[in-house]
């Protein structure tokens, strides 16, 4: 290897090193794994005066909070259907993609999509319940070389394997998947990405491409990985360090601060509920040797608050997240305010779509070649999937929505059957039109077997 190859191998290695800690850290602060980063950050901001502040610490879920209200693209589980008219064929990929809890993973992998840029997503055989998985690979886990004339093409991925680390045996911790288009293989690496141990020989990758569908939120330029940084954690790590600080000040205003003045320094003053301080004076003035007095701390708190919440509200705009929906979501008289409140994240949903359908496609085709490769399954190679993304579910208001109801079956533009059929989705026409005749006969009864007392003139 010459000085140059040498020197891309150094700067690759460390552009892997900066975006796997990246990638850490953003999935440390969405579980809420945020102690360390935050004592860590004050330590630096706060040298002279850490001791006092180190056991006020508070770190809270920001960054899980704004990504749960950010990721709604499969809050609705999307229609992915095969493109074929063989219902048998049909009936399977519903059992293999139910049996891979695809729809559940979904909701997974749009919310680590957002906490990261960009993940891997792919299909993995149980040998024990003899069904697909999904295995999903964060920035953190893989390493990705693209070809030279196609930056965002990858043509070698390596991933760490993850069932070993929970293994008791004394059994090697660090071990790679590598997958090519043409092979599969398990190794050791060095510190330059290259091989340095073999654990399973290479075998012929029955893919024939690398199996893995990647989710990403835009489309890099000439590159694979989206540099762009998550600015939610850098906002959660501010809080905890503003609400640390709130809290302590909390404490200082509590309770008064005893100041003295005039006293030597080496002079040690006991003082308590059950002490009386005794100040000398100068035997020949008779003068007080020194003073002493307490003083208040007078911090508007509320102001602070305020400004920390703020603070938190400034970052969620720059989202799309609507300030009112993030602090005063149940203050909301409509469901129509609700959803003008979510236009940014309606609108940041509905572009994902577009950079999602085709991965998602992708991701489909591999788990029915996973299935044809190991399981018993029998299905079509590279059948194509017609997808339908759901629009995002806004809880109406209750009153609203029967009173809008009620002006359509005034109107004449809904029957009373469509209406039934709106609160039970399951229904089908017939058995609506069943319970109106069944609330018609019940009141029918109730009026005929309605009698009345006899008049007092009667």
């Amino acid at each position: 290897m010459n000085i140059i190859e040498q020197l891309k191998a150094e700067a690759l290695r460390k552009d892997n090193n900066t975006r796997m800690n990246t990638a850490v850290k953003n999935i440390d602060f969405y579980y809420n794994n945020q102690y360390e980063y935050t004592k860590e950050e004050m330590q630096k901001r706060y040298p002279a005066t850490f001791k006092d502040i180190y056991n006020y610490i508070i770190t809270v879920p920001l960054t899980k909070s704004l990504i749960l209200q950010l990721a709604k693209t499969f809050q609705r589980d999307p229609e992915i259907k095969p493109d074929t008219d063989n219902q048998n064929i049909k009936d399977a990929i519903s059992i293999v993609f139910d049996q891979a809890n695809l729809f559940g993973k979904l909701k997974i992998i749009d919310r680590f999509t957002e906490l990261c840029g960009k993940i891997g997503v792919i299909p993995i055989w149980n040998p024990i319940t003899k069904k697909v998985g999904l295995d999903i690979l964060t920035p953190d886990r893989c390493i990705v070389i693209t070809d030279g004339n196609f930056p965002d093409t990858p043509i070698k991925v390596m991933y760490r394997i993850n069932t070993q680390s929970n293994n008791l045996l004394p059994a090697r911790t660090d071990i790679w998947a590598i997958w090519t288009t043409e092979t599969y293989t398990e190794a050791t690496l060095k510190t330059d990405y290259e091989i340095d141990k073999i654990i399973k020989e290479s075998i012929p990758n029955p893919y024939g491409k690398i199996p893995i569908a990647w989710f990403e939120l835009d489309y890099p330029l000439n590159c694979f990985w989206n540099e762009e940084y998550n600015s939610i954690v850098p906002q959660n790590l501010r809080t905890n360090i503003q609400l640390t600080n709130l809290d302590l000040s909390l404490d200082y205003q509590s309770f008064a601060t005893l100041c003295t003045e005039g006293f030597p320094d080496n002079r040690e003053l006991i003082i308590g509920l059950t002490r009386h301080i005794n100040i000398p004076r100068d035997p020949v003035s008779g003068e007080a040797g020194g003073k002493m007095y307490y003083i208040n701390p007078n911090v508007d708190l509320r102001q602070v608050w305020e400004i920390i919440n703020q603070n938190i509200d400034f970052t969620a705009s720059l989202l799309g997240l609507s300030t009112s929906a993030v602090r005063q979501a149940s203050a909301f008289s409509s469901g129509y305010q609700l959803k003008l409140s979510m236009q940014g994240v309606i609108d940041h949903n509905e572009d994902k779509r577009s950079i999602y359908i085709e991965s998602l496609r992708q991701l489909a085709n591999l788990i029915c070649q996973c299935e044809n490769y190991y399981g018993s399954q029998r299905l079509p190679e590279d059948i194509d999937f017609n997808i339908k993304f759901n629009d995002i579910a806004i809880t109406a208001n209750p009153i609203e929505e029967e009173q809008i109801n009620s002006m359509r079956l005034t109107n004449g533009t809904m029957d009373r059957a469509e209406a039934i059929m709106k609160h039970n989705p399951d229904m089908t026409r017939e058995e609506a039109e069943q319970r109106v005749s069944e609330i018609d006969a019940s009141k029918k009864q109730t009026l005929n077997s309605t009698t009345f007392a006899p008049g007092i003139f009667e």
